[in-house]
């Protein structure tokens, strides 16, 4: 799969396109396919409910 990987801090001519492996889930877990976003993508946050359980992301 192709994915934008950080190797090293800095400003955006960091994000680099690489294919990376899949990774594989666990069991109680999802994976998801995004199809697309645009420049506007990085201002969407996700609202997890506090009674919700599990890990909040990083």
């Amino acid at each position: 799969m192709k994915a934008i990987v950080i190797d090293q801090p800095g400003g955006p001519e960091q994000l680099k396109l690489k294919d990376v492996p899949t990774p594989q889930t666990k069991p109680g877990w999802s994976l998801i396919k995004i199809k697309g976003f645009d420049e506007f993508s990085n201002q969407v946050q996700l609202f997890v409910p506090k009674d919700f359980g599990g890990s909040s992301p990083a």
